[in-house]
């Protein structure tokens, strides 16, 4: 048995869609839902204190100084990812 938590939005239709993590193996499961209408999401510190955080935290101050508003890295990895399997269509 295993316990699978997440977060979901039911739409007008009341059909619920769950992406299961890839070790789940394919079957037929007895499935148990819980539905919470007051869900809280957990508060996410805005700040955690460790060398490694503060680090990464100062690497975005200084990337956010250098890019230019309205930027998408995004974007550009879309762009990249349709180049490259273009360019590989062409061998």
């Amino acid at each position: 048995m295993k316990t699978v938590e997440t977060t979901v939005k039911i739409g007008a239709d009341r059909t619920l869609s769950v992406q299961l993590p890839t070790d789940i193996a394919v079957g037929e499961y007895e499935v148990v839902l819980i539905l919470n209408q007051s869900f809280q999401p957990r508060e996410i510190p805005a700040k955690i204190d460790t060398p490694e955080m503060t680090a990464i935290q100062k690497i975005q101050s200084l990337l956010k100084q250098s890019i230019e508003p309205g930027y998408s890295f995004a974007d550009e990895l879309v762009r990249e990812r349709h180049e490259t399997k273009d360019s590989f269509r062409l061998l």
